[in-house]
């Protein structure tokens, strides 16, 4: 019997990649990309494998900007050296460890690029990672961001556990560091936002990078495509976050500085999703108890509790372009690591809270009995969505609607 952690996507992920070579053709007008990591101790022989992805991307836009942060171990040094040799790589040794964040802002001043990709130094990339990204970015006229699907694999290689990402949903960013792997970046914006500045957010430093981007305004785009195998060692967060217990602090942290740049610190705090047993990695931003309400005009599909409420008003005022708040449908076809967090959602279920403004500009109801003849209707509620999404405001699905709003 095979001991293969999940032998059947191992199987397909390797003939998805040996299939989609013709569907991505590397464009003429080529995005250069810069792969930025961080290396301190790494086995050497891992680190080896790492550096073999690297150079073997079947696109020519790369160069790989490694910062050495005051490794000691000999072997590591000795996979550095050989590396220095290849003229595509950037080797700048450190002196000292100067953490996660300080480390990949030195890196980020190294690199010249157009665009920056994220490496861990036990990671690997697909062969065709960086032309597959560099297929995207041309497709959609050089977005600030772009993230791929992920999964992981062990010491044998073997891949396993693939998360496929929804497209971009700030409300689900808001929730979990969903993004993640592989993250790419336009440089520039990545100085501007102010990347890698906040060491409080050590050891989740690329998601407060995320955040920072989509408060910057930048388009972000979902490759559907597994690109990043994450190697799941013995002491990474890949196999799961008790083996660095400090990244929840640093997670609350991003969170919170999060709501203190656009002034909604005072109105809202980040408490562990209720969801789970106990805190992992998914969060729980929510309106504070016994503040004055916004001023928004609601319409509300039938008698909310003041939870409920409470939960629908916030998230309106947290996402801006939010017409609707709804209950998750049971069928929303979503990979179960998201199916207890926020969302974008396609079909409305009731009950909902729209943002009257919405509705008014694509001519729906403004009225509560209309509200509840929709909620009663499958087909309606539907074409209502349909008609908010083709304006420009999203539909967010709570799990929090349906639990009393906590």
């Amino acid at each position: 019997m095979s001991t293969h952690p999940n032998q059947e996507h191992h199987d397909r992920i390797t003939e998805r990649i040996a299939r989609r070579s013709a569907e991505y053709p590397l464009p003429p007008s080529c995005a250069s990309i810069d792969i930025l990591t961080l290396v301190f101790n790494t086995d050497p022989a891992i680190l080896r494998e790492t550096a073999a992805s690297v150079i073997a991307q079947d696109a020519p836009v790369w160069r790989w900007v490694i910062i050495d942060n005051g490794s000691t171990d000999a072997g590591t040094h000795e996979v550095l050296r050989d590396l220095a040799s290849h003229s595509n790589i950037v080797i700048e040794p450190l002196p000292e460890n100067l953490g996660i964040v300080a480390g990949h802002r030195r890196g980020l001043e190294l690199c010249i690029g157009e665009f920056v990709a994220l490496l861990d130094h036990d990671d690997v990339l697909t062969p065709d990672a960086l032309r597959i990204v560099a297929w995207y970015i041309d497709r959609f006229d050089r977005p600030g961001f772009l993230y791929s699907d992920e999964d992981k694999c062990d010491t044998e290689h073997r891949r396993f556990a693939p998360l496929i990402k929804p497209d971009f949903s700030p409300a689900l960013l808001n929730d979990t560091a969903y993004t993640c792997h592989l993250s790419v970046a336009e440089r520039t914006l990545l100085v501007g936002c102010g990347a890698f500045t906040d060491a409080t957010v050590e050891g989740t430093q690329d998601w407060d990078m995320a955040l920072r981007l989509v408060e910057s305004g930048c388009a972000v785009v979902h490759v559907p495509e597994i690109l990043y195998s994450w190697r799941a060692l013995p002491s990474s967060t890949a196999l799961t976050l008790s083996s660095k217990p400090y990244v929840l602090d640093a997670q609350r942290n991003c969170l919170q500085q999060h709501l203190r740049r656009q002034g909604l610190d005072d109105r809202f705090e980040v408490v562990a999703n209720p969801m789970f047993p106990e805190p992992n990695g998914f969060w729980w931003i929510r309106r504070r108890e016994g503040l004055p309400e916004p001023r928004v005009e609601i319409v509300v599909s039938g008698p909310m509790a003041p939870g409920q409420l409470r939960e629908a008003v916030g998230l309106l005022e947290l996402i801006p372009d939010a017409g609707l708040i709804c209950t998750p449908h049971p069928d929303e076809p979503i990979d179960a690591h998201f199916r207890s967090c926020r969302r974008d959602a396609v079909t409305i279920c009731a009950p909902w809270v729209a943002r009257a403004t919405a509705l008014t500009e694509i001519g729906a109801v403004d009225n509560d009995i209309a509200a509840n003849d929709i909620a009663a209707n499958d087909i309606a509620a539907n074409d209502l969505a349909g008609r908010l999404r083709s304006q420009g405001w999203r539909t967010i699905a709570t799990p929090f609607l349906t639990a009393g709003g906590r």
